[in-house]
């Protein structure tokens, strides 16, 4: 049976499939500036930003049933332009996260350009439908 690290949607994430070696989690709150003359900047809170995940991962192809099409199925994903629903391991649902950037890095190429190994590297953001502070919703688990 395949262990799911992380299921963004339909797609899980597993050592099976595309398995992630680092999750980075970012927060990050705004401060307006307002320039004075013979003094430091005013500043003024702003609220939070949405928070982001990144992952960084590898993609053995001819392990098990890995294939070539694991970051494609991310890449359509993303071109729907929609939120997907976020779940942890441990069964916490995480909100629903939008796909903002996807990196694609093939290597050590076999028969017919066939890439034995992808790496890949995804941003997602989170999608604060109801504007809540998005910092006080997560845990720090992960």
């Amino acid at each position: 049976m395949t262990e799911i690290m992380l299921a963004l949607d339909s797609f899980s994430f597993s050592v099976d499939t595309a398995t992630y070696n680092e999750l980075t989690r970012t927060f990050s709150w705004n401060w307006a500036s307002q320039g004075r003359t013979n003094n430091v900047d005013l500043l003024q809170f702003g609220g939070s930003s949405s928070p982001k995940i990144s992952l960084k991962g590898q993609i053995a192809t001819s392990f098990k049933n890995a294939g070539t099409q694991q970051i494609q199925t991310l890449i359509n994903m993303a071109n729907k332009g929609k939120p997907y629903s976020l779940h942890s391991a441990h069964g916490d649902v995480m909100g629903r996260w939008c796909i903002q950037q996807i990196q694609e890095t093939n290597s050590h190429f076999g028969a017919r350009g066939v890439p034995r190994f992808q790496e890949f590297t995804m941003d997602l953001i989170y999608y604060d439908e109801d504007k809540t502070p998005a910092a006080s919703k997560h845990s720090a688990r992960t």
